[in-house]
């Protein structure tokens, strides 16, 4: 009976060592000015057209993991694969 005690022990150890490497690596932003965040944003991220104006939307939970733009950068519109610029180099929306 000893002896199925500790194979049962043997065994249960062994399973619960995970010998499986965990990827460490973070995933590439291949767009301008951005970097990899597990917590984005959960109203939306700023972009050239909505950075100067007041967001209604607050909140203190995280978004789904993605690319942001790095500090001082916007993204340069809604579509975030052009990438982040800063604020002046926005371009003008009313250009005639």
């Amino acid at each position: 009976m000893k002896i199925f005690y500790f194979l049962f022990a043997l065994i249960t150890y062994s399973y619960s060592q995970d010998t499986s490497p965990t990827p460490t690596t973070t995933p590439q932003c291949n767009a301008p000015n951005t970097k990899y965040s597990n917590c984005t944003n959960l109203c939306g991220e700023k972009n050239c057209n909505n950075y100067n104006k007041p967001s209604p939307c607050f909140s203190l939970r995280c978004g789904p993991p993605a690319c942001v733009c790095n500090e001082e950068y916007v993204f340069l519109s809604g579509e975030h694969s052009e990438g982040c610029v800063t604020k002046e180099q926005c371009p003008t929306l009313n250009r005639r």
